[in-house]
C-alpha cells in the first residue's frame, strides 16, 4: 500500500544536538544520516532549529521549506470570524463533526482547516517524505496550546491513498473524501511556490488523479470534494455543484442516497 520513495539522498543533522533524532529517522525509514560536512547536492531532510525540514540542495539558492502550523499566515486563516467563511469548510456542507479522509495530504494545510473546523481528519499522504515532514508539523502544533486541540483531530497515514481508500471495510467509510491533484501555481505567493516545487520533486508527476477519484467516489459515504482552478475543466463528469472563490473553486460530488449505507 506504500508508494515507492525516491529523490531524498538523506538526513543531516544540523547541529550535535539533532544527531539523536536525526538516527531515530533513519532507524523509521532507512535513509542515511549524512556527515555534516557532506556538501552533495539532491533533496535531504534537516533536523534543525526543533523540527524538521527538506532542503532541495540543487536548487540555486537552496530551497527549504517545513510545515509549520504555528505561522503568522495559518494563524490568520483559523482566527475567529474567518474559519467560517473558508471555501472547504462550505463544500463540506456540515457543521456536525465528520470523518474526513485527505486524500492528497501534502504539507497538510487544508487538512488543518477541516480539523479547525471541528472534524476528524485522516491525511493521507504516498510520500514518505512528505508524510514525515507533516507528521513533524502536526507534532509541533500538539505541543502548543492554541493549536493543541485542531492537532489531535489529525492522523497521518502514509500510503497510496487510492489503495488505501478501497481496503476499508464497509462499515469503516468516511463521510468526505478531499482531493487536491497537485496543478501549476500560478497566482501563489514565493513562499507556497516553494514548497510546491518541493512538493512536486519529491512527489514525481501526479498521474493517478483520476484513478483516485474513482476511488474516493466509490468510498464515501456523503460526497467527494476536488479543489481545481477556478477555469479549471472538472477532473471527472457528474459534479452536483461548485463552491466558487477567486482564484480556485471546490467541485462537489454528492453520493447518491442509496449509496451512502
Amino acid at each position: 500500500m506504500h508508494a515507492d520513495e525516491s529523490g531524498i539522498r538523506g538526513i543531516l543533522a544540523a547541529t550535535p544536538a539533532d544527531d539523536a533524532a536525526a538516527q531515530a529517522l533513519s532507524l523509521r525509514t532507512g535513509w542515511p544520516v549524512l556527515d555534516r560536512g557532506e556538501d552533495g547536492g539532491g533533496i535531504v531532510l534537516a533536523v534543525c532549529d526543533g523540527g524538521l525540514e527538506a532542503r532541495d540542495r540543487d536548487a540555486m539558492p537552496s530551497i527549504a521549506a517545513r510545515v509549520d502550523f504555528l505561522s503568522e499566515r495559518m494563524a490568520y486563516r483559523r482566527g475567529a470570524g474567518r474559519l467560517a467563511g473558508e471555501l472547504i469548510g462550505r463544500a463540506v456542507g456540515s457543521k456536525e463533526p465528520l470523518w474526513i479522509v485527505d486524500a492528497t495530504a501534502g504539507f497538510g494545510r487544508d487538512a488543518f482547516l477541516l480539523a479547525a473546523l471541528g472534524h476528524r481528519v485522516t491525511a493521507v499522504e504516498r510520500v514518505r517524505a512528505t508524510a514525515e515532514l507533516l507528521a513533524d508539523g502536526l507534532a509541533r502544533a500538539r505541543a502548543d496550546a492554541e493549536t493543541a486541540d485542531i492537532a489531535n483531530r489529525i492522523a497521518v497515514v502514509w500510503a497510496d491513498a487510492r489503495e488505501w481508500l478501497l481496503s476499508l471495510p464497509a462499515t469503516e467509510r468516511p463521510d468526505v473524501v478531499y482531493c487536491d491533484p497537485i496543478f501549476p501555481d500560478k497566482g501563489k505567493s514565493a513562499a507556497v511556490k516553494k514548497e510546491m516545487r518541493l512538493m512536486r520533486l519529491l512527489a514525481g508527476p501526479d498521474a493517478d488523479a483520476q484513478a483516485l477519484h474513482a476511488a474516493a467516489r466509490e468510498t464515501a459515504r456523503r460526497r467527494v470534494i476536488v479543489k481545481r482552478w477556478q477555469n479549471a475543466a472538472p477532473l471527472s463528469p457528474g459534479v452536483s455543484h461548485a463552491i466558487p472563490g477567486k482564484m480556485v473553486r471546490f467541485d462537489v460530488y454528492c453520493t447518491p442516497p442509496a449509496a451512502r449505507t
